[in-house]
Order: C-alpha cells, then sequence, then structure tokens
C-alpha cells in the first residue's frame, strides 16, 4: 500500500509541476528542482542511475521544411520504481540549422519520464514516454540585421530502443525518439536517434 501512494505522490506532484510551469515560466529553474527534490524525497532508498545522450535529430513534417538535420544532448536521472519500470527526468539541448540561409533554431526540453523494460537476455528492450516543456528559440541574420523570437511550449516525446549492462555499474542504450512540440499553429516534429550511457548509483 506504501508503494502505490508512493507513486500516486509523485504522479500528482508533477504533473502539478508541469502545468503550473507553464503559467509561471519565469519561474521555471525554481520549479524544476522542486521536480528533483521531490523526486528524491519519495525515493531515495530506489535504486537511482544517471545519464547522458547525444544524437541526430531529424525535423520532419511542416518543421521539416524550414529546418535542416540537427544535433541533440541530454541529462538523464531515473528511479527503478520495480525492476521493469523507471520514473524520472530530462533536461536537455537541441540546435537545428535553416534550409534559408541565415536562420537557425534551438530548443530546450524539461521532461517527466517514464521507462519499461522489456524481460530479456543481455541487451533489453525499452520503451517510453515524456513530458513537459520545451523553450524553442528562432534566429535569423539577414543582411547583418540580427534578430529572434523565443517561447515555451508543451511537447510530448515517445521513445523505444535497446540497453545492456557493461559492467554492475554502467549501461549503453540507444533509442529512437519521436518529438512532439506543441507550438502555435503547426506543432514541430522531429525524430531523434541517440545513443548514450546511465550510470548505476545503486
Amino acid at each position: 500500500m506504501v508503494y502505490i501512494v508512493n507513486i500516486a505522490t509523485f504522479v500528482i506532484i508533477n504533473v502539478c509541476l508541469i502545468f503550473f510551469m507553464v503559467y509561471c515560466m519565469k519561474k521555471i529553474t525554481i520549479i524544476f528542482a522542486m521536480f528533483l527534490l521531490s523526486s528524491f524525497a519519495l525515493f531515495s532508498q530506489n535504486p537511482m542511475r544517471i545519464g547522458g545522450e547525444l544524437g541526430v535529430q531529424l525535423p520532419m513534417g511542416d518543421f521539416g521544411d524550414g529546418a535542416g538535420t540537427g544535433f541533440g544532448l541530454s541529462g538523464i536521472f531515473q528511479y527503478e520504481m520495480s525492476p521493469d519500470v523507471y520514473l524520472g527526468g530530462t533536461l536537455g539541448y537541441q540546435s537545428f540549422g535553416g534550409k534559408v540561409d541565415g536562420y537557425s533554431y534551438s530548443n530546450i526540453p524539461i521532461m517527466a519520464l517514464i521507462n519499461y523494460k522489456f524481460s530479456g537476455g543481455n541487451i533489453t528492450p525499452f520503451i517510453g514516454a515524456e513530458a513537459g516543456l520545451n523553450m524553442f528559440s528562432a534566429s535569423y541574420e539577414i543582411f547583418g540585421y540580427k534578430g529572434s523570437s523565443s517561447d515555451t511550449y508543451f511537447g510530448i516525446n515517445l521513445l523505444a530502443g535497446i540497453e545492456s549492462r557493461m559492467n554492475p555499474n554502467l549501461s549503453w542504450r540507444v533509442n529512437a525518439k519521436y518529438n512532439i512540440i506543441m507550438s502555435s499553429g503547426s506543432n514541430a516534429t522531429f525524430l531523434g536517434i541517440n545513443a548514450g550511457l546511465m550510470y548505476h548509483l545503486k
């Protein structure tokens, strides 16, 4: 029963934080710290791991008409709720060139996540979902004149990949992640092909 209450409390706290962030963008740093602290307080006794990923980002749809291939990196923390389920968060940075000279785009995603691992052998498949905020910016330089615009949008990411233990404390992982930024007008979508490492703290 305590386990179920902890899960419910974790989900409620972080969903509330995400929606509050939508209306209070100037307090993003404080609220993200609250997210980390609430997670640690609830699950400090659970196995935890941290890591990072690098990847190629492939714009799609209307976003792909204006943005070229980009790159991304992210930091990840996860708590093991059960041998198959991880909850946590990710903070990243993505950059895209423009198909029109002088234009470029960038994004900073702040996401809550859930990953589900399938039982397997040395290589374990997993799927996951992320939800949170995207601080999206567009910059341009035309005939020496520079300008930029930025806004914050809610987003959802869906991913699937594989991972494997290299030793008791370190795992490698690769995944494909479909990113949806719910911007005004048409959504910005792109596919990330990522690889990274996870360090198991306990």
